[in-house]
């Protein structure tokens, strides 16, 4: 199913420290959240590490949705889980900035 609404989330850490704490708590509840992602219509959920920033650690957050009702449920779903392991997630002192986009031209290879 090809999405229809991106979301793009950047958050950059003051070291590599507290990135890394970052991923491995994605490693660690990552599955669960897109489990519950999917299950309200977001059909991608990527979390990559900028590389073309040099002495910046950056991670990049793609979630790819289905529709509009799918982006506003899972933006409920995402509000719960950030609610959930806020305390964690104030450790890692990141500055998020999202961008939202709605899919003009998509080419893909299955």
């Amino acid at each position: 199913m090809q999405s229809k609404l991106v979301n793009q989330t950047t958050l950059e850490f003051p070291s590599e420290v507290h990135m890394d704490g970052f991923v491995r708590m994605i490693e660690d509840r990552g599955e669960e959240l897109f489990e519950r992602m999917a299950a309200v219509g977001c059909v991608r959920m990527n979390v990559s590490r900028v590389w073309n920033r040099q002495d910046k650690f950056i991670i990049a957050q793609l979630f790819e949705y289905r529709d509009e009702k799918a982006f506003l449920d899972g933006q409920e779903v995402m509000n719960d889980f950030i609610a959930k392991h806020r305390q964690e997630a104030e450790e890692f002192m990141m500055k998020a900035v999202a961008t939202r986009g709605v899919v003009l031209v998509d080419y893909s290879v299955d």
